[in-house]
């Protein structure tokens, strides 16, 4: 075997290990081999590169606490109005998931890493979840630190908060749109008409949801303004109630172009969509609409 006195050859892992794949196997056990062994030295070398991932880590997830109480502190004067506190619950949240998954990442070396072929893989394995695991920790808690300090710009600017509200219901404008367009072509439609119609009957409602959501953050940013003294942004509430009259027009022509047979067709599916819409209130969480969307739409969003 091409080993030193300190090694374990890599022929002799593959060989001791469940794998269905060699190739694989060595191609894991690169980081701890020098030539064609496993040796002290390569193992030595794989947990320094290892464990400076993990401190790294470990040291972004405690700035990333350190802002957090920044922004609890920043956020106190108005912690009881409803977007502030939402958005609050959303960091807190997300700081909690990166803290335990921080938390669960341990190096442990075994002493007979040289001397048993499965135990220098599965060493090999732990290295590479580690290095993976930390490193996508440690992206994680920049974006948190990034999103937390745009909402502490957001808390001392007015004219932030006004924009992103703006843009949030330009979104919304864009959106019904591609709504309008679509429903336009449906009579031409050459495959599943009734399938691209209840689709974009699903669509209409989320922006339904949107705007009754907007609505309250349009209050909210009503409440903020009044505690600071300040004048709300005059242009806000008819910009929302224009979207909100296009998307009860655009409701109101999806109902009225339905034959029967497309509503038979798809009457349960729309009726259970509706339903668990109606259980998400403002403020909402637009990660679980999307996926309750994507659960009951009866087509590819990409179609």
């Amino acid at each position: 075997m091409n080993c030193d006195h300190d090694g374990l050859a890599a022929k002799a892992v593959i060989e001791g290990v469940s794998a269905s794949d060699p190739a694989a196997v060595r191609e894991m056990l690169d980081p701890i081999t020098e030539g064609d062994a496993v040796t002290r030295s390569a193992v030595d070398a794989a947990v320094s590169d290892t464990s400076k991932l993990l401190a790294t880590a470990e040291t972004r997830v405690e700035l990333v606490e350190n802002a957090y109480e920044d922004a609890l502190a920043a956020a106190d004067p108005v912690a009881g109005v409803p977007i502030v506190g939402h958005r609050l619950d959303g960091f807190g949240s997300r700081l909690s998931a990166v803290e335990s998954r921080v938390a669960t990442l341990r190096l442990d070396v075994p002493a007979d890493v040289l001397e048993a072929p499965q135990v220098a893989y599965d060493l090999a394995t732990e290295l590479r979840d580690v290095a993976t695991t930390a490193q996508a920790v440690a992206v994680t808690a920049d974006d948190l630190s990034s999103d937390l300090d745009r909402f502490e710009s957001w808390l001392a600017r007015p004219s932030q908060r006004y924009g992103e509200f703006a843009e949030d219901v330009d979104l919304v404008a864009e959106s019904l749109d591609g709504i309008n367009a679509a429903a336009d072509a449906l009579p031409d439609t050459p495959d599943e008409p009734a399938t691209r119609w209840a689709d974009l009957t699903m669509q209409a409602a989320v922006l339904s949801l949107l705007v009754a959501d907007l609505d309250a953050e349009l209050a909210g940013l009503r409440t903020l303004a009044e505690s600071a003294d300040e004048p709300l942004r005059d242009d806000l509430r008819d910009r929302l109630d224009r979207v909100r009259r296009r998307v009860v027009d655009v409701e109101s022509t999806l109902s009225g172009m339905v034959v029967p047979s497309w509503r038979d067709r798809y009457a349960a599916d729309l009726d259970a969509f509706e339903a668990e819409l109606a259980t998400f209130g403002p403020p909402v969480e637009w990660g679980a609409v999307e996926r309750t969307l994507a659960a009951h739409r009866p087509v590819d969003p990409a179609v």
